[in-house]
């Protein structure tokens, strides 16, 4: 990645300019982009921006570099309620994964019970994590007619 001298990005070179030295890129005020180290940050409730561009210079001489900064900031709830919706049908197709493989194990229960037996732990345990998965799913899920603050 590249940049010119005001911080402006430029993801490829102009091809004329594509296999020239970084001394013909300077002196078209075209410079290396080093990237800073992004930030830790909890991708469910933050989002990186770029934070402004500060001068470097590159350890191999003395043509500078643009060094982008990373800043971490809180998404806004419009971002949040985009992000929910966007996952709906990934939850939605989860949940109906998880009514088809819950079947056996809950027939197999149901069965146990009508037999007056004790159903298999593991069918028992199958049935339990299931659910349990589909309730923190359902506690995901936005009402598809929420509408965007």
């Amino acid at each position: 990645m590249y940049a010119t001298a005001k911080g402006a990005i430029i993801e490829a070179l102009p091809p004329d300019l594509a296999d020239s030295s970084d001394d013909t890129l300077a002196g078209h005020g075209i410079y290396h982009v080093r990237e800073s180290t992004l930030a830790s940050f909890d991708s469910a409730t933050q989002a990186l921006t770029m934070d402004g561009a500060a001068w470097g210079y590159d350890e191999s001489g003395s043509l500078p570099v643009i060094t982008l900064a990373w800043a971490v900031r809180s998404l806004t709830e419009a971002e949040l309620l985009a992000r929910a919706r966007a996952r709906r049908p990934e939850i939605v197709r989860r949940l109906h994964e998880i009514d088809a493989a819950s079947i056996r194990p809950a027939r197999a229960v149901a069965a146990a019970l009508a037999q007056g037996s004790a159903p298999d732990p593991a069918d028992v345990a199958k049935v339990a994590a299931l659910d349990a998965e589909a309730q923190a799913l359902r506690g995901q899920l936005v009402p598809e007619a929420t509408a965007l603050p």
